[in-house]
């Protein structure tokens, strides 16, 4: 056929027919909708911040015969140079530093000493928490979450966004935190502390502009996101 070319498919994970009803499931009920109807919902996510590099694949344009040319490699540094792992809450609120992998109890008292006070504060009336499927975060709708964070959210009565099953990632706040990691653009951090400080002073300097970035023009990114990757 004259119509079809030969390309490399794109790789995606392997859905069972269950969950791929599920996540079909999940997009009709949410694809009405509206962007103010989710005013009541407190996004909260993770990122983490490499001192050296990224965990990404990298690309070079090289000429033939110049593979370990060094203008042409990715210095690396022994235990990949370390990292942190910032948290944030409605893309607004604080920003929270935790060296490091995040555990369960790592979890537990950000959210008691920082997602909590600033719910507080930001919300009156019911909300609705919303976290990715990661089984130490302990949602409830997550068979396989730690039952201590489980047992925290039944406890606090903090109701939590349901997900679908191998769910991407559909948090909003992904959006600025792409915002926020393009002003580190050939920054190179010498420790922990000093790539705190950068991302801290640029969330606090920039936080009207990255306010402008977040709740309906975020929500409105998100519901063909969500019906994209729930469908296929």
């Amino acid at each position: 056929d004259k119509e079809l070319w030969g390309r490399r498919p794109s790789m995606k994970p392997l859905i069972s027919a269950k969950n791929r009803k599920a996540r079909l499931a999940y997009a009709k009920k949410y694809k009405d909708i509206e962007p103010d109807e989710w005013n009541h919902v407190f996004e909260s996510d993770w990122t983490k911040i490499n001192l050296v590099g990224s965990d990404g694949v990298k690309y070079v344009r090289r000429p033939k015969g110049k593979r370990n040319c060094h203008r042409y490699t990715v210095k690396t540094i022994k235990h990949g140079g370390g990292s942190i792992m910032l948290w944030v809450a409605e893309g607004v609120g604080p920003l929270v530093r935790v060296d490091g992998k995040v555990n369960s109890e790592d979890y537990r008292e950000v959210l008691e000493n920082h997602m909590i006070p600033f719910s507080r504060r930001t919300f009156h009336g019911n909300w609705i928490f919303m976290q990715d499927n990661d089984p130490k975060h302990g949602s409830p709708h997550v068979a396989r979450s730690l039952k201590l964070m489980r047992n925290w959210f039944r406890r606090t009565r903090i109701r939590v966004l349901d997900h679908p099953p191998q769910s991407p990632d559909l948090n909003p706040i992904e959006h600025l935190w792409g915002e926020l990691k393009r002003r580190d653009k050939g920054k190179k951090f010498r420790n922990k502390d000093e790539a705190w400080e950068f991302y801290r002073t640029e969330w606090n300097n920039n936080n009207q502009l990255l306010q402008s970035l977040s709740h309906e023009r975020l929500w409105r990114s998100w519901l063909p996101q969500c019906l994209a990757v729930c469908v296929l």
